[in-house]
C-alpha cells in the first residue's frame, strides 16, 4: 500500500466477508413443535446452541479483523498527514 492511500476495499471486502457468513437459524424466532420424545428437542437445541456459537465465535474474528484494518489505516493517514506537514515546514527535506 502506499502511504496515504486509503485501503477501504480491504475493509470493505472484510465487511462483505462477514455478509456472506450463513444466517442462523436463531434469527427465525418461531417456535416449532416436535413430533418425539423432549430429548429430540433437547438434542435439536443442543445442535442449534453449537451452531451459534461457532458463528458467534467466526463473527468475533470477523469483527477483530475489521478493527485491525482500520487501526492500520488510521496510523497510515496519520504518518501521511505527519509527513506532509513536515514537508512543508520543511521544503528541503522533500521526498521529491
Amino acid at each position: 500500500m502506499v502511504v496515504g492511500e486509503a485501503s477501504y476495499g480491504d475493509t470493505s471486502s472484510a465487511i462483505e466477508k462477514c455478509h456472506s457468513l450463513p444466517e442462523s437459524s436463531g434469527t427465525n424466532n418461531k417456535k416449532r413443535m416436535i413430533d418425539g420424545p423432549p430429548e429430540a428437542y433437547t438434542v435439536e437445541l443442543e445442535a442449534e446452541l453449537n451452531q451459534l456459537q461457532e458463528e458467534n465465535i467466526k463473527l468475533k474474528q470477523c469483527l477483530a479483523e475489521i478493527e485491525q484494518r482500520q487501526k492500520q489505516e488510521v496510523r497510515c493517514s496519520l504518518l501521511y498527514y505527519s509527513l506532509a506537514s513536515i514537508e512543508a515546514d520543511h521544503p528541503q527535506c522533500s521526498r521529491g
